[in-house]
């Protein structure tokens, strides 16, 4: 017998899935390859059959795929298109923030505090995925609007648009930075594979108290994706921007993208992340800016907002500062 708490359930099962297929490169491989043989995948990637099974039949739960158990084939569903192309999402929930939702009672108690929060490298990951899907070709359109030979991406993650950048303009140097050591490494490890580390770096630093370094002296435009949010409360927000420009001193552009408050979550046609995002970060006591808010703290802390451009993320867009 159905139910709708049956459904919730195995959509959520469905979800874990999703980012588990993703993980293994499953979803990558019927999306070149509709259909796979079940058993021949878990032969080239040394993956349980059963499992693997289990996983597939909760993506059929959701649509995604079709499965031929007599044959043992994998085929696109018809949610297929939608699932792949939206699988970062998913995985920046299970993936990035499964430590959490484990704990999502205990950490909602006052006083409770941080507790077992996020994946940071996962998280990174994820965002390379849905950022490719939903952003990249908004910020290129954007950023390639004026010249520019030095970049810096602070808050970079695992380098991938860094990586990208470089590999498109042959004379573009740039440095990275980000506040977690294990996405530092990652992403040290990304450019050192993609044989650019002469030209690109990456530091671990913190907006709220770094210093400026001679690679940021050289620094002509600056790019920040999905972390601005991470400096507020506002007092906190306006100090790390105005320092901004003492790290920067010589950047004239400021890209940052980020998403701001829906005030939508009391309706049901809520679009997906936006739900997540804003419920992981309530946990974390973490403030989501308005729009209005966010160009409050421009001008108070010496940026001017020359114009803003929304990305395809829900509730997202890209302020594009200039030294007031």
């Amino acid at each position: 017998m159905s139910s709708e708490t049956a459904r919730l359930f195995n959509s959520t099962i469905a979800a874990t899935a999703i980012a588990a297929t993703f993980r293994l490169g499953f979803l990558e491989e019927l999306e070149r390859g509709d259909p796979v043989r079940l058993t021949d995948f878990c032969a080239r990637h040394d993956v349980d059959p059963g499992s693997l099974r289990a996983l597939v039949c909760a993506l059929q739960f959701a649509g995604v795929v079709r499965f031929d158990e007599v044959a043992g084939v994998v085929s696109k569903g018809a949610a297929f298109a939608e699932a792949y192309a939206e699988k970062g999402y998913f995985y920046w929930l299970v993936a990035g923030y499964g430590p959490m939702l484990q704990h999502l009672a205990e950490l909602a108690v006052n006083g409770s505090g941080n507790g077992p929060l996020r994946n940071g490298a996962e998280i990174a990951r994820a965002a390379r995925d849905y950022g490719a899907a939903f952003v990249d070709r908004q910020f290129m359109e954007v950023l390639e609007s004026e010249p520019f030979e030095v970049v810096a991406d602070v808050g970079c993650g695992s380098a991938e648009r860094l990586i990208q950048l470089a590999r498109q303009l042959p004379d573009l140097r740039g440095v990275g930075v980000d506040i977690d050591d294990a996405v530092v490494e990652l992403a040290k490890n990304r450019i050192a594979a993609a044989g650019l580390e002469g030209r690109l770096a990456v530091v671990p630093g913190d907006l709220k108290t770094m210093d400026s370094t001679p690679e940021c002296e050289q620094v002509q435009v600056i790019f920040s994706l999905f972390m601005g949010h991470d400096l507020w409360p506002r007092p906190g927000c306006v100090e790390a921007l105005a320092r901004v420009r003492r790290i920067f001193p010589n950047a004239g552009r400021f890209l940052l993208c980020d998403t701001y408050r829906s005030d939508a979550l009391t309706g049901k046609d809520i679009p997906i992340f936006t739900l997540g995002f804003e419920l992981t970060h309530a946990v974390m006591r973490q403030y989501i800016p308005s729009v209005p808010e966010w160009m409050e703290v421009f001008e108070e802390s010496g940026w001017t907002c020359a114009g803003r451009r929304d990305v395809d993320i829900p509730f997202s867009c890209i302020f594009d500062l200039r030294p007031a």
